[in-house]
């Protein structure tokens, strides 16, 4: 059995890997969002040990959207996509998006109108989540990508990976030029580039067979880079001044990279079955921790900025038990919606609907 299949599929046989790098990516992005949108970056006084932890925070959790888009490649690339599953998506973001336009409209309705309950109603096209929008996007090119994967061989697949990697990464990092216009990776097609990459990863047998002392070298050494930019940021002449903090960066893309190669080396262990529940429902949590409703009325800009008056280790602490706290509570409620989908059979109608589609167009 293909390797990458092994290790997305379920049962008792599931390799934890790919469950705890996608636990961990999301675990990460609410970190982020409660340094930067709570406003504790902007009010950690510089040089003290609040800043040096926070901003250690922040590097080391920028890699989430790297992590999410190559391991969805390396699980994917070069496979069937599901496009019942991609409705089943999209389906569950518009009923949180109209659960909370609901709530809101209650408790602040003169704050929310006709507006809110367009966009809940069309996320994708009204970019509510920006991520979900890109993956959309990319979902539908997957058929296209998926058949030239599939005939890319071990040795190709390594070198096409690293000249995605110059030509995307480093040569733009370099000349501090967006001349592919990725604007900083919010975007579908740097998605499209993780993707690109995670298969090309699952495919080049001599990144797949690096131990893990050179791959955590490597992490190590693109962490500590990425820091030392936020410290002391790189001015060149003609090109300004930069860090390497950004998604497109070519140290976070390689620290990403690293993790995922690492985390799919784990062999079956106890309590897979919990562990593939909670990372099941890490896009319920992206989509209910991102709502626009939640982050204009209640989630505001700076909300958090007391909390860089905490010592260090206590701001440490808090934002991970603060993170690991909402996760629970948000994969707790995608769950339930998940529940409520299958007593109402909409994953095996929606299925059964793609396959009679695909009988009709000839796809099977």
């Amino acid at each position: 059995m293909d390797r990458r299949r092994q290790a997305a599929g379920g049962g008792a046989d599931r390799a934890p890997g790919p469950d705890i790098l996608r636990l961990g990516a999301m675990l990460m992005v609410i970190i982020l969002h409660i340094l930067g949108q709570g406003g504790i970056l902007d009010a950690a006084q510089p040089g003290s040990g609040v800043w040096y932890a926070a901003w250690g925070l922040e590097c080391l959790c920028y890699c989430a959207v790297d992590c999410c888009g190559l391991l969805s490649g390396y699980l994917s690339g070069g496979h069937r996509q599901r496009f019942s599953r991609l409705a089943l998506l999209w389906l569950e973001t518009v009923v949180w998006s109209l659960l909370y336009f609901a709530l809101f409209r209650l408790l602040s309705p003169e704050a929310v109108g006709r507006q809110a309950l367009v966009n809940a109603l069309f996320p994708v096209m009204r970019r509510q989540y920006w991520y979900f929008t890109g993956f959309f996007g990319l979902s539908v090119l997957r058929p296209v990508l998926d058949a030239g994967l599939d005939r890319v061989g071990s040795r190709r697949a390594t070198a096409l990976f690293f000249l995605l990697l110059a030509v995307y990464c480093v040569l733009p990092g370099l000349m501090y030029s967006d001349a592919f216009r990725l604007h900083g990776g919010y975007t579908v097609l740097w998605l499209l580039i993780l993707y690109l990459l995670g298969a090309l990863l699952g495919k080049s047998g001599f990144l797949r067979s690096l131990g893990p002392f050179p791959l955590l070298t490597t992490a190590a050494l693109c962490l500590a880079l990425t820091f030392a930019t936020v410290l002391r940021p790189i001015s060149l002449p003609d090109f300004g001044t930069f860090t390497l903090l950004n998604y497109i960066s070519p140290t976070v893309l390689l620290f990403a990279a690293c993790l995922l190669l690492l985390s799919v080396r784990a062999g079956p262990r106890a309590g897979s079955r919990l562990l593939s529940g909670l990372s099941g429902a890490s896009f319920g949590v992206y989509i209910l921790h991102t709502n626009p409703l939640l982050w204009q009325l209640a989630y505001r800009p700076g909300c958090l900025r007391s909390w860089a008056g905490l010592p260090a280790a206590a701001l440490v602490v808090r934002v991970l038990v603060s993170a690991a706290g909402s996760y629970l509570l948000f994969a707790l409620l995608s769950s339930l919606l998940a529940l409520l989908f299958r007593r109402l059979g909409l994953p095996a109608r929606l299925e059964g609907l793609e396959a009679r589609v695909r009988r009709g167009i000839g796809g099977e």
